[in-house]
């Protein structure tokens, strides 16, 4: 299933999410056999997401998933990492977009999370000043790339990981990327990935 992923804006800063580190000590002597046991965690605090999925009615575990969505049910509790950070969605929120293949006509920007295929420094837009608009246009402020699973190979039982970006670059119309979608969210047109 095709999936993609829009960090929410208001809720991270330049593509970060706020962070904390959490430790934890256990002590009894029955939990350790070598003294005090010290764990370090970083996790990360209030991180929101949008998550697009391209769903198939006609094929019956997809049309399952939806309903579940729909209805905010699960077989399991999804979670974010460990169980004690459980994922949850809002019902209310889960909605169908019409969707069309994106194609470029003028410079653009990708709303979701992207699999970065090559170096993307030449094909940001350099912003400028405007006079008549007494500002700088195209202005940019962060390019955030993570290393995410794609995939998983279940000889090895490992993921298979894959280069991923996410940035308020305006990119040119000329930068190739597969599986770009356009959808209409909220009165603004979104371009988002799937992968």
């Amino acid at each position: 299933m095709p999936v993609g992923i829009e960090p929410l804006e208001g809720f991270h800063e330049k593509g970060n999410f706020s962070k904390a580190i959490i430790k934890y000590t256990n002590t009894v002597g029955y939990a350790n056999s070598d003294g005090t046991l010290i764990i370090t965690e970083q996790t990360l605090i209030n991180p929101a997401y949008r998550c697009y999925v391209m769903l198939d009615d006609t094929i019956e575990y997809q049309a399952k998933l939806k309903q579940n969505l729909l209805n905010g049910e699960s077989v399991y509790l999804p979670y974010l990492g460990k169980n004690e950070f459980s994922a949850w969605w809002n019902m209310k929120s889960v909605l169908e977009y019409d969707y069309s293949l994106f194609s470029a006509k003028s410079d653009f920007k990708i709303n979701s999370i992207f699999v970065r295929e090559y170096p993307l420094h030449d094909r940001k837009i350099r912003p400028k000043y405007s006079p008549s608009l007494g500002t700088m246009i195209n202005q940019s402020s962060y390019m955030y790339f993570e290393r995410l699973p794609i995939g998983f190979d279940e000889k090895l039982y490992q993921y298979e990981l894959g280069e991923f970006a996410f940035t308020d670059w305006t990119l040119k119309q000329d930068a190739v990327f597969e599986d770009l979608y356009t959808i209409k969210s909220l009165d603004k047109i979104k371009v988002i990935q799937l992968f």
